[in-house]
């Protein structure tokens, strides 16, 4: 933490106001590097809207009053709403933005937070996810050579393991069997760290990859782009995004993107668990069981089972009128 007392000589310290890079830094040193880079990826975001960068962003922030960060909030929600960004993406940069005004006001930056509420998030619509016939496609598409077995490498870890994107471009060489041989170390969303068992396929896919590109340095990410000038250096979450892209472009198929491919685990974990979901919340690390019963909700198309009951009663009700 960058310290806010300067010398004053003999006679003792003074009290000065921290730079916004500062606050910057304290704000992001606090938190777990998962979610460090989260944060930094929507402030980002924020500095895109104001037609800046990150810092930019910060810099105009904390020269804000009340009114006019609020103001600036609001007009940031809304021009995400009319990019039809999902009410998940807004809430959680939105989010964001609250947290990082709570932490200026902590130190003194600014004496005020942001009151804008978060939007709510609606459910999921579409759970299912690509059928079985376009992850066969995938996984087929996927070559020999080192991009290939980088491409399949990272499938295997977006299904097989259902992890999200942000997961998979934090993934380092050392999370492999970090904490317990057998496993590896993830660090979820919020506080939801978790040592993911690896069945013996997915530890030798992951065993082959890394043998494969060399990848001895615990650091290294376990993921990485293979051409280039950026050649070694990690995959972000927009060059997750880029990458499944390819693969599906190559396999011919279309609606494909990293968190279809959990959905699709999922649903399919229901299917072949029987509709188990307490036993598929632990494949899918999510905090509540209700968000499992969604996915198994879609899956059996409850409520249009419902419906076509009501219907059959109606229907008969409607042949009996005289």
């Amino acid at each position: 933490m960058t310290s806010a007392l300067a010398p004053r000589g003999a006679g003792g310290i003074q009290l000065r106001r921290q730079t916004p890079e500062e606050v910057l830094e304290d704000f992001l040193g606090s938190v777990k590097p998962a979610t460090r880079k989260a944060y930094e990826y929507d402030l980002g975001y924020l500095g895109k809207h104001l037609g800046t960068d990150r810092d930019g962003a910060i810099r105009i922030l904390l020269t804000l009053d009340r009114g006019q960060a609020n103001a600036l909030a609001q007009e940031w929600l809304n021009a995400m709403a009319e990019a039809k960004l999902s009410s998940a993406t807004r809430a959680r940069r939105l989010g964001t933005l609250r947290s990082f005004s709570r932490a200026a006001r902590l130190v003194g930056a600014v004496d005020w937070t942001i009151e804008v509420k978060r939007p709510k998030v609606r459910a999921y619509r579409n759970t299912k996810g690509p059928d079985q016939e376009v992850i066969h496609k995938l996984f087929a598409a996927c070559g020999d050579d080192l991009a290939g077995r980088r491409d399949h490498v990272l499938l295997v870890l977006l299904y097989l393991l259902a992890l999200r994107r942000f997961e998979v471009a934090a993934a380092t060489c050392g999370d492999v069997g970090r904490n317990e041989e057998g496993t590896l170390y993830v660090p979820g969303k919020g506080d939801n760290e978790r040592d993911i068992p690896l069945g013996e396929y997915v530890a030798d896919q992951i065993d082959q990859w890394t043998k494969l590109a060399g990848l001895t340095n615990p650091t290294a990410p376990l993921v990485f782009r293979v051409s280039g000038r950026g050649f070694g250096q990690p995959l972000s979450k927009d060059g997750v995004d880029y990458v499944v892209e390819r693969i599906a472009k190559r396999a011919k198929v279309k609606h494909v993107w990293p968190h279809a491919l959990r959905h699709s685990a999922i649903t399919q974990g229901l299917i072949d668990m029987q509709g188990d979901v307490v036993e598929v919340q632990g494949f899918s690390r999510h905090e509540s069981v209700d968000t499992v019963m969604i996915y198994n909700d879609n899956r059996k198309r409850l409520g249009l089972r419902v419906q076509d009951s009501l219907a059959l009663r109606v229907a008969g009700a409607a042949k009996e009128k005289p």
